[in-house]
């Protein structure tokens, strides 16, 4: 298994597409009530291998996640060859909160803040793109949009 069994919940919100995918692999509704019960380590193969597969297709759709905590912020830009990290870090004295909603609002209104450190990297993947960006959400991550990875961006060029 590449990355994680969907749950009975998750199995059950994709039950058509799992109907598809084992009819897919010429599986039908008869076979597979007979297949649960004789040969769980089938049923078990075939639930892993889809799941396998839905977390693949979602996974290639990612472009961006990030990472916040009060102190620390990390916006992860997924590019096909690269991960290109931009990060915000605050110190007790800067006397803002990366988690409060008007965080770039109080940043603009005093960009010269004492206590904030940028800093950005960019690195070639050392595993498969889709298997890093699960690593990241398994972590903690979330999905984030372009735009914050841009503003993050346009900040660490002033």
């Amino acid at each position: 298994m590449k990355y994680k069994r969907l749950s009975n919940e998750e199995l059950q919100e994709l039950e058509p597409e799992f109907v598809n995918f084992l009819a897919s692999n010429q599986i039908t509704a008869p076979e597979w009530l007979d297949l649960k019960a004789s040969n769980i380590n089938r049923v078990n193969e075939l639930i892993d291998v889809f799941s396998d597969m839905v977390f693949e297709n979602v996974l290639k759709k990612i472009k961006y996640v990030e990472h916040v905590t009060r102190q620390d912020w990390m916006v992860f830009h997924c590019k096909e060859e690269s991960l290109h990290m931009i990060g915000i870090q605050l110190s007790d004295e800067s006397g803002l909160d990366l988690t409060d909603p008007d965080f770039f609002e109080q940043w603009n209104e005093a960009p010269d803040s004492i206590g904030i450190t940028m800093y950005s990297k960019e690195q070639t993947y050392t595993e498969e793109r889709e298997k890093v960006i699960f690593q990241l959400l398994e972590s903690g991550c979330s999905i984030a949009e372009e735009k914050l990875f841009n503003t993050l961006l346009e900040h660490s060029k002033k």
